[in-house]
């Protein structure tokens, strides 16, 4: 994301604000716009429209990467007996496709549900719903893993259990002002508190 923002204020001749800077105001919750207007001015709605074209180029994929100890939570989940899905909200699902594949992790997951669209919640909120029905999962059941407010509201919306981490786009108190109770703050953490949530729903 700072990369995208980075290299357009570049094309720009200006300067960006420091990636540290940035990263700490997305996880207080500030709006992309408000973030970047500080270097853009009146150029930022170019810029969100270019950062959508673009923010699924090669270039920029190729820069995610997992974090550690992800293919050992869910390697851990699924020999547990749980059903795992992915949900996002990419443009180009080849491409995504193309990258869950890289990351030799497609075996993991029942159903990979992409829901692209402007309105995030509403756009995961339909995605969950389809995917409940079609997999006739019941909503005690389940829990909603995710890095941003969209997770919150989309899991809220459908009624299920969210768990935020903290290590993303949002930071903890971000979180806790949106009454977000359930954080964890590293990989290790998420696991412990998904095999704790897990024997409760037994």
């Amino acid at each position: 994301m700072y990369r995208l923002y980075a290299d357009y204020c570049r094309r720009l001749g200006t300067v960006p604000i420091q990636q540290s800077l940035y990263i700490a105001q997305k996880k207080r919750g500030i709006r992309e716009r408000d973030v970047t207007s500080v270097a853009l001015g009146s150029e930022v709605d170019v810029y969100l429209k270019w950062k959508l074209e673009h923010m699924e180029d090669p270039s920029y994929i190729q820069l995610d990467t997992l974090y550690k100890g992800v293919p050992t939570i869910l390697k851990k989940l699924q020999k547990l007996g749980n059903s795992l899905y992915i949900l996002t909200s990419r443009v180009g699902r080849a491409k995504l496709m193309n990258q869950v594949k890289q990351y030799n992790i497609e075996d993991y997951f029942i159903e990979i549900i992409n829901t692209p669209g402007a309105d995030g919640a509403r756009c995961k909120t339909k995605g969950l719903s389809d995917a409940m029905v079609c997999h006739h999962i019941h909503g005690q059941s389940m829990v909603l893993v995710g890095d941003s407010e969209v997770e919150v509201q989309a899991a809220n919306n459908v009624g299920i259990a969210c768990i935020s981490v903290t290590y993303g786009l949002r930071g903890k108190e971000f979180f806790h002002s949106l009454g977000q109770s359930q954080t964890v703050d590293s990989v290790s953490e998420l696991t412990d508190s998904l095999l704790a949530l897990q024997k409760s729903m037994v």
